[in-house]
């Protein structure tokens, strides 16, 4: 009973996104539910659990990414970009399902409640936010930490480089003058250098 529920949300869901190409959704229970006119691009999904099929269906915009990391969401054919370009293909011309307006109901009622950021609340969410080795941040960022946009100006650069080249295109924007300081909030470790746009080496 709850399983063919569970059917009937996927399709009432998917099916006005897929109109063109073809994707395949396999439901916790199995059943294979085959959308689209046959075309390209191809994919096809499975879910592992329903309770990922109602993250899913809660919040889209956040747990597609969510349930594809933890693998509650699993690409067996094409890519994870063919099945967003099959979902988002025809998105704008399509309203919100009723149930998934019913859940943003609900979730709008519950924020208050869920969203309440009491002290110890919030000190955990900070350490599960910061509390983390840095080694793991020079794995991916550069030297300065920085995890802004970098900007490549040409395609080909190291990482080290387009940061540099990022903070230059942003000083020459702000008309950012020798002995001028910049005061960076929310780009990394507020590792900056001021940059001259007129010169090609970095300032303090």
């Amino acid at each position: 009973m709850f399983d063919t529920l569970i059917d009937s949300m996927l399709r009432t869901a998917f099916a006005p996104l897929v109109q063109t190409g073809r994707l395949e959704v396999v439901t916790p229970a199995g059943r294979v539910l085959i959308l689209g006119d046959g075309g390209v691009p191809q994919a096809r999904i499975r879910f592992t659990d329903r309770r990922a099929v109602i993250n899913l269906l809660r919040d889209p915009d956040l747990n597609f990414g969510e349930m594809f990391m933890q693998e509650r969401l699993v690409v067996e054919q094409g890519s994870v970009y063919d099945v967003l370009e099959l979902v988002l293909r025809h998105a704008k011309n399509v309203p919100d399902n009723p149930f998934v307006q019913v859940l943003d109901a609900i979730r709008m009622k519950l924020r208050p409640f869920l969203q309440n950021n009491l002290r110890r609340k919030s000190r955990a969410n900070v350490a599960h936010h910061y509390d983390l080795d840095d080694r793991m941040y020079g794995l991916f960022l550069d030297q300065d930490r920085q995890y802004s946009c970098a900007y490549f100006e040409r395609g080909d650069e190291d990482l080290e480089t387009a940061q540099l080249a990022k903070k230059r295109h942003i000083a020459a924007k702000l008309l950012v003058e020798p002995g001028h300081r910049v005061l960076d909030i929310g780009c990394g470790w507020a590792a900056w250098h001021v940059i001259s746009p007129r010169s090609a080496r970095p300032g303090m």
